[in-house]
């Protein structure tokens, strides 16, 4: 029979069993020019073929729609995640901003801090110096002093005549 003929007798259109026969390898039992005819019976199964390939391409059908099903889910349920991790990064972003302008506050009062240290340092050391001064100025009257004394006392034994000297 002619692919045509066969295709009637199944029900069927002729691109469908062509699909069929390329599926199954079948051979045609002769040929007439440029006319093939197969045995009918190689086709006995074609019909359980169409309708158990029907309720899969039902049962593909269903799983597609359950797995879009459980991809949207995920998707949704990850949509959720990223809502939530954006307000943790937006949260963590203001720490950081308070951080940093805390850090900035206590840079600046280092800054202020390490100033009046060097001002009570340059004051610590201004008082030593002025101490110093006093020391040796204390040092210098003394000295003075005791030059002084040693002035009079010189121009008392100068003054004195060689006889108050000699009596002594």
């Amino acid at each position: 029979m002619l692919k045509s003929g066969i295709a009637k007798k199944l029900g069927t259109n002729i691109t469908q069993l062509t699909r069929y026969i390329k599926e199954n390898n079948i051979v045609p039992d002769h040929q007439i020019g440029k006319r093939y005819y197969y045995n009918f019976e190689d086709f006995a199964d074609f019909n359980k073929v169409k309708k158990v390939n029907k309720s899969e391409v039902k049962q593909n059908e269903t799983n597609k729609v359950n797995e879009i099903n459980k991809t949207n889910e995920t998707i949704s349920f990850l949509q959720k995640q990223l809502e939530v991790k954006d307000e943790q990064i937006k949260k963590l972003q203001e720490q950081l901003e308070t951080s940093t302008k805390s850090i900035a506050q206590l840079a600046t009062q280092a800054q202020q801090l390490n100033l009046l240290d060097k001002r009570i340092n340059r004051e610590e050391d201004l008082q030593k110096q002025l101490e110093q001064l006093k020391e040796e100025n204390s040092q210098l009257k003394q000295e003075n002093n005791a030059e002084k004394s040693n002035e009079t006392a010189l121009k008392e034994k100068s003054s004195e005549h060689w006889w108050q000297k000699i009596f002594k």
